[in-house]
């Protein structure tokens, strides 16, 4: 059982090097909380495989696990038909792109309308923007380029066309298909790629709802273009997470913009109460080596010191040849870097004034917004000491606005729905379990009780914050555990 109780939460690829039970039951004992099943890559039936697995491994350990379903998206691709080898682009060649077949002095490029929606100065960017183009005209349904940065470019690689708003759709017609498979398989999240807009979002809940109205799957923005970063706010409106995609965000943005962007993502999405990942190259270096770098290191602590929900490993776990060490060492920097997390004063989102607070008595609280609740609890736990903050949560909401304040002691999530359970795995500081909220106080109490020290988050005679909502207002009440 994976009792490390780290506040931040893994999200780990699954591939060929974690697709045996066994791998995949060290990962969750390593600290797993998200599985990832990245559908660029892979086929409907080892998918299926390794979601029942997973499940089933962590209902026999009593786990909350979540699985997010990463949707390719729309990317557009340079044709299939260049070379074997490649071709060489070399500095200040011109060079014609567009939709067709390769022959010299033409890149063929899988979207139709490159040409009609690019402007004359906009930057083509292939081989994760190892070779950039700009567009100096058009002629004959084909944009003319000089190349500024030569290189080696390859059939069906990626390309970036950072500040271009393309009409590109939200949704391919694999996406359509693979989101299928997913809302049938009742996956916990889906990831939305290249995220343009809010109406992106929007498009993706409508065909949710057409495959299966009750769908409770929860959309996870990937922002990763620079049109989502700058309307971060909208979509948060909108999606029910985000992830800082910093590969393809690294790409289309300067990158020693990202950085900070990565900053400002991380604290937009906290402010309102939604998941955020940050992920991308956080411990490449463990594709070919078993120890990350330094810079991997403090680069995981940062996102940590940020506040971000979870932090995610790719390749390093679906290909890498040390998936469940890199596991146990992103956790273990996450333990390390939470030693020392509040005494930076960092982690400070929320908005909000004690004055709001109505004292019913001695270490108890009564509020009427839900947005105060968060606060509010982190206040009196920190007051009076207390081991953890519980809550009794049927649709989790209570458990993440208690989880956006990020108090300094774990949020217990208890709740009577599976679905609850492991969408919380996703949220900052959450030990989520089963249980149902009893009338009676002592049936209750001894409910909560079992499950903390279970968890080894407080014994007997330890005080613990209970937060209980009674449709009119919130409540906060400090009490010893029996």
């Amino acid at each position: 059982m994976n009792i490390s109780q780290n506040r931040t939460k893994i999200v780990a690829t699954i591939g060929p090097a974690t697709k045996d039970e066994k791998t995949q039951r060290a990962l969750i004992e390593a600290g797993l909380d998200v599985a990832r099943f990245n559908f660029s890559h892979g086929k409907y039936e080892e998918f299926e495989q390794w979601l029942y697995q997973l499940r089933r491994i962590a209902n026999e350990d009593h786990q909350s696990l979540a699985i997010l379903q990463d949707l390719q998206g729309p990317r557009i691709r340079l044709g299939a038909d260049l070379p074997k080898k490649g071709v060489v682009l070399t500095e200040g060649e011109k060079i014609s792109v567009g939709f067709g077949k390769f022959k010299k002095g033409f890149l063929p490029i899988d979207y139709k309308q490159l040409a009609e929606e690019v402007k004359i100065g906009t930057k083509i960017l292939m081989m994760d923007g190892m070779v950039e183009l700009k567009v100096i005209g058009k002629a004959k349904g084909m944009a003319e380029a000089q190349v500024v940065r030569g290189g080696l470019v390859l059939s069906r690689k990626g390309i970036n066309i950072p500040n271009a708003h393309l009409s590109i759709g939200a949704l391919t017609k694999k996406d359509l298909a693979d989101l299928r498979w997913g809302v049938e398989h009742d996956v916990d999240f889906i990831g939305l790629s290249f995220v343009q807009s809010a109406e992106d979002i929007r498009i993706l809940r409508k065909e949710i709802r057409k495959i299966r109205k009750d769908s409770r799957v929860k959309i996870i923005a990937k922002i990763e273009k620079p049109h989502a970063y700058s309307s971060i706010k909208s979509i948060l409106r909108e999606a029910d997470g985000v992830m800082v995609a910093r590969g393809d965000l690294g790409i289309e943005l300067p990158p020693e913009r990202v950085p900070l962007a990565q900053k400002e993502i991380i604290a937009a999405a906290v402010s309102s109460g939604k998941p955020v990942i940050t992920a991308t190259q956080m411990m490449e270096s463990m594709m070919t080596s078993p120890r990350p770098t330094r810079a991997e290191v403090s680069d995981v602590a940062n996102a940590v010191l940020d506040g971000t929900d979870a932090v995610m490993l790719s390749e390093e776990t679906a290909m890498g040849p040390y998936p469940i060490k890199a596991v146990k060492m992103m956790a273990s920097i996450i333990r390390e870097t939470e030693k020392g997390l509040f005494r930076t004063g960092r982690l400070n989102f929320e908005n909000f004034s004690l004055t709001n607070l109505v004292p019913l008595k001695n270490q108890s609280h009564r509020v009427i917004s839900p947005k105060i609740i968060g606060p509010s609890a982190k206040a009196l736990a920190k007051n009076v000491k207390a081991k953890c903050i519980v809550c009794f949560t049927e649709t989790g909401f209570s458990a993440r606005m208690i989880s956006q304040s990020r108090p300094q002691c774990f949020v217990v999530a208890l709740s009577h729905d599976k679905k609850v359970i492991n969408q919380l795995a996703l949220s900052w500081g959450v030990v989520a379990g089963y249980g149902i909220f009893l009338e009676n106080e002592k049936k209750l109490m001894a409910e909560i009780a079992h499950f903390v020290k279970t968890k080894k988050l407080a014994k007997k005679e330890d005080l613990v914050v209970i937060v209980a909502n009674d449709h009119r207002s919130y409540a906060a009440k400090a009490v010893h555990l029996p």
